[in-house]
């Protein structure tokens, strides 16, 4: 894992935030591989941009003013993690939502080719060993 990776990740975050989420795909190799939480309702592993984008379509019909912050982007080792909170408003209750969530990311090439997602942000500091 290189800084470059841990940057790649930091942008990403950066143009999403911003709720520009077509300008992420840039960053995202065509076919990644995403793994949803299994806590998640329609937990599954999605592949390529056109599935991912799908879900990013759910996620704003849910919450249409959705937004992603990283609180720490760690280097660790082989793979980046992300930690942060998943922010909005829901579309129908108009209740104020905040989530915990965490991104075991794999960079390849300079592109994102995967990426595991965790609702416990301990999970990915466990499974690289930087949390025992």
């Amino acid at each position: 894992m290189s800084a470059e990776d841990v940057e790649i990740v930091r942008r990403v975050n950066a143009v999403t935030s911003e709720g520009d989420f077509g300008a992420a795909f840039q960053f995202f190799d065509p076919a990644i591989e995403w793994v949803v939480a299994r806590q998640h309702p329609n937990a599954r592993t999605l592949k390529g941009h056109k599935a991912l984008a799908e879900y990013q379509r759910e996620w704003q019909e849910m919450l249409p003013d959705v937004h992603v912050q990283y609180d720490r982007v760690l280097d660790a080792g082989i793979k980046v993690i992300a930690i942060g909170t998943v922010r909005g408003t829901g579309s129908g209750s108009g209740i104020d939502v905040r989530v915990p969530i965490a991104f075991l990311i794999t960079v390849r090439d300079g592109l994102i080719s995967g990426v595991e997602e965790y609702l416990d942000p301990a999970e990915p500091l466990k499974a690289t060993g930087l949390q025992g």
